[in-house]
């Protein structure tokens, strides 16, 4: 608490105290006492955060706090009446009857909680014919720093947000007023073990302890109190700051197109939009073009992962919606069920909605074990399925038919499987109807997104990793040729070849040549990089030796972003507010992120599957007013084989695999004529024919 510049005295008005001195010392305390002649529970919910982080080194709290008394009972004790402990419990019953109103329910349910894991003690101070009126506290760490405070401020609401009060500070490390520290700690200390001469201090009534946590308590336990504490206040900030933002965002012409077809077709569609178009936001103001039309729905929104399960949660407040419950993943229930149930009723009485439609936000496996067999009598209901290409044909058969909305989305929805993905466009689309299309290259051409050069930079393989390639391509020709093919084996085999590529090893070493020759190519940028061991060092992950290399060669502040990274979410606002340069990715980040100010990618490792480029393509070129960002930069590290070598048909090969990725991202790239050249040398020097060309396009998911 030393590095800390307190004042010596603070004046409501023209200071915050809660906000400039008692939340930030909290936050470095293990102790906070207060004794004061008035207290509500509603203070404790301005310095809520600084409370949390006492519970979070298992501190304490301690208060004796004094009833409150109204005009009557003043004028009773002033006529001689003496309190007895009966009307203490009395006088405190009536004030706490009256936090009810409070604007976060969650804050009382996390005072609550600590009174039961014994965090926040209560004691109560009187006096047989007056009033204790006392105003001192104390604030102090395991280390022994202590600041205490007096003056006029009581621990109540009005204390801290409307009345003109006014605290002195005092510590215990400076010479001069440490003494006056210590006398409000003595005096604290007497108060508390009822050793004040003229002053009774009991403890907290059991019966009010039971009726408090009775009423108010909504998590089973702390540690659970603390999460929903923070996501509550979370969760109004981002109505607060964004819902006036949100209503003024404009919708583009091509996102107002797909809302009147979805209405033109019945209030059924699919949106096949390029990434960082805003599906999201076209999806929720195509909910509000319902509610316009047909009044409040039920909206399930179906999401592949977590990741994107927060981004639709986030974009749903940011728009005003309040009753978003979630199943799976983020902020997990394992009482679903009740909160289903309670939702549903929610539903039927139309006047409580204000206009807003419930919405679920479910993980798709959650979504299916779970609930689609709860819906089907639901009336009004709407299912959004995001990234719908990724449901497996046993999911596709359980969409609920009972779905009287229906919305798909997808930047690629591209599967291997032909009659996999009609199906599940057959579930969206009329016979007569077609997805509707938002290509990359009109979202490139019209600004929606920015544009990008792209360089592709070379990696040998080594000899012996070329050797392994060569091995494996030639065990696949021999299982190809077999009468009867075994699909799973040479899918094997294809997978371990892909490895090779991916974990090359001179990866590792283009990489720190880059990172010698111009740091400010690995700033504000992500590095995808692959699973698994270094082919360099089987002791250490591919991972880590890239985090290694950005540190010891360039300096750069660096951070991991896997499925792994504990706080996703706070990683990611690090690294929108500089505090990371770098973020290392495996796959983590290819959808459900959303991170404009990116303007750069590496790719050390890659899918041949086209969803994949695509996706990572998208998250770079997003549109960025804080930065004014004209233009990204993708660098992809293709690999080739050694080139001391003679050449043979497995080479060309190679360079097919890798070219699939290549003349994607070539073919938008403001640079293409730049670097074209570069690829066709490739290409002369490792000729693919006719013959390899069709049997690779046959085969492409398996790289």
């Amino acid at each position: 608490m030393k590095e800390l510049n307190f004042k010596t005295h603070y004046v409501s008005f023209e200071d915050n105290i809660a906000k400039d001195f008692i939340v930030p010392a909290l936050k470095r305390a293990t102790l906070y006492r207060r004794a004061v002649g008035f207290f509500s529970v509603s203070s404790l919910e301005i310095i809520a955060e600084g409370l949390e982080n006492i519970v979070e080194k298992k501190g304490k709290v301690q208060f004796i706090v004094s009833p409150e008394l109204n005009d009557a009972d003043v004028n009773l004790i002033k006529k001689g009446y003496f309190l007895k402990n009966n009307d203490v419990e009395r006088l405190l019953s009536n004030n706490i009857n009256k936090e009810t109103e409070l604007d976060n329910a969650y804050t009382l349910d996390l005072i609550v909680n600590m009174i039961i894991e014994g965090f926040l003690e209560i004691k109560v101070a009187f006096m047989k014919n007056g009033i204790f009126h006392e105003k001192i506290g104390e604030i102090a760490n395991h280390s022994g720093e202590k600041i205490c405070f007096n003056g006029s401020m009581n621990e109540t609401f009005s204390g801290y947000e409307i009345n003109t009060e006014s605290i002195s500070v005092f510590n215990n490390w400076q010479s001069g007023i440490k003494q006056y520290a210590n006398d409000i700690t003595k005096r604290i200390n007497n108060l508390w073990n009822n050793d004040a001469k003229g002053i009774t201090v009991i403890d907290f009534p059991e019966a009010l302890k039971h009726d408090l946590i009775r009423k108010y308590r909504i998590s089973p336990n702390l540690k659970e109190a603390i999460i929903n504490y923070k996501e509550s206040k979370r969760k109004a900030d981002i109505i607060n700051e964004n819902n006036s933002n949100y209503e003024s965002m404009p919708l583009y012409d091509y996102q107002k197109a797909a809302i009147k077809e979805f209405k033109k077709y019945n209030y059924q569609h699919f949106y096949e939009m390029a990434t960082g178009t805003g599906k999201t936001f076209t999806a929720i103001k195509t909910i509000e073009e319902v509610e316009k039309e047909r009044g409040p729905i039920y909206v399930t929104v179906v999401v592949p992962s977590i990741d994107l399960q927060i981004q639709w949660y986030e974009e749903f407040l940011k728009a005003g919606y309040t009753n978003v419950q979630m199943l799976g993943g983020y902020k997990s229930n394992t009482n679903w069920r009740y909160d289903f149930e309670r939702s549903l009723i929610e539903f039927e009485d139309q006047d409580i909605l204000n206009g807003k439609s419930i919405v679920y936000i479910a993980v798709s496996d959650s979504y299916f074990d779970k609930m689609v067999s709860e819906i089907t009598n639901i009336r009004n209901y709407m299912i959004i399925i995001d990234e719908a290409h990724e449901l497996s044909i046993n999911k596709i058969k359980k969409l609920p038919k009972s779905a009287r909305y229906r919305l798909g989305l997808s930047a690629t929805p591209e599967r291997h499987d032909e009659d996999e993905i009609k199906k599940i466009m057959d579930y969206f689309l009329t016979s007569k109807q077609e997805s509707y299309k938002y290509t990359i290259e009109e979202a490139i051409s019209t600004g929606a997104l920015t544009k990008y050069n792209y360089y592709p930079i070379p990696v040998e393989l080594t000899e012996e990793e070329y050797q392994k390639y060569k091995k494996y391509s030639r065990d696949i020709m021999i299982e190809m040729n077999q009468k009867v093919k075994d699909e799973n084996k040479i899918k094997k085999i294809m997978t371990d070849r892909s490895l090779i590529v991916k974990k090359a090893q001179q990866k590792i070493d283009v990489l720190v040549e880059l990172i010698k020759q111009d740091i400010n190519l690995f700033k504000n940028s992500v590095i995808y990089c692959g699973a698994g061991k270094s082919a360099n060092d089987e002791e250490s992950s591919i991972l880590h030796e890239v985090t290694k290399a950005l540190f010891k060669f360039g300096n750069l502040k660096v951070s991991s972003y896997t499925s792994n990274t504990e706080n996703r979410k706070e990683v990611l606002n690090q690294f929108e507010n500089n505090f990371y340069d770098t973020l290392v990715a495996i796959k983590c980040f290819d959808q459900g992120v959303d991170v404009p100010k990116l303007e750069k990618i590496h790719l050390l490792a890659s899918d041949s599957i086209m969803r994949q480029t695509v996706q990572r393509r998208g998250r770079v070129l997003r549109k960025c007013k804080e930065t004014g960002k004209k233009i990204a930069y993708i660098y992809d590290y293709v690999v080739l084989p050694p080139s001391f070598l003679i050449y043979e048909n497995t080479m060309s090969t190679l360079l097919k695999n890798e070219l699939y990725r290549v003349e994607e991202y070539l073919r938008l790239a403001e640079n293409k004529d730049e670097v074209i050249n570069n690829i066709n040398n490739w290409k002369e020097l490792y000729p693919i024919n006719e013959e390899e060309e069709e049997f690779f396009e046959e085969r492409t998911e398996y790289y």
